[in-house]
């Protein structure tokens, strides 16, 4: 009896400690300056989309209103969280405000892009989201 306890208290010990290890290794992702995302997700663009250097330039513009409205929306959320008065009716203007700056972002994209351009996009975009969704789900990270 006293060994089954021993065991059983091992495997709960190895279970906690490798549980642990997911945690610090998702932790050790680099945290990229606005700039740096920029430029990548620019060039991620480019390499998808074959943009010119005009329409680079003019994304690079979009983006950057795009992370500056983003940035805004998480320092509103996280005062809100800090000061516990994230009430309901917050969550609905936050989620609100960001699906408003994702119309707007893909109204400036569509002025920028060619039709191919931007159907290419949409169909990455899509499968972008896919793949977040199914790395979420698979890490255990369901949002509620």
């Amino acid at each position: 009896m006293k060994k089954l306890l021993t065991v059983a208290i091992l495997a709960l010990t190895l279970t906690a400690f490798a549980q642990e290890d997911k945690k610090e290794i998702r932790k050790e992702r680099p945290q990229f300056t606005l700039e740096q995302e920029r430029e990548l997700q620019i060039k991620k663009m480019t390499l998808e989309l074959d943009l010119t250097a005009q329409q680079q330039k003019e994304i690079s513009k979009i983006i950057s209103e795009k992370q500056t409205k983003r940035q805004s929306i998480k320092k509103e959320i996280e005062t809100k969280k800090a000061d516990n008065k994230l009430t309901t009716d917050d969550k609905f203007v936050s989620k609100r405000n960001i699906l408003d700056a994702q119309i707007a972002y893909r109204d400036e994209l569509k002025k920028v892009l060619t039709p191919e351009q931007m159907e290419k996009w949409q169909k990455m975009s899509k499968e972008n989201m896919r793949k977040r969704k199914f790395n979420d789900q698979r890490k255990g990270e369901h949002k509620k």
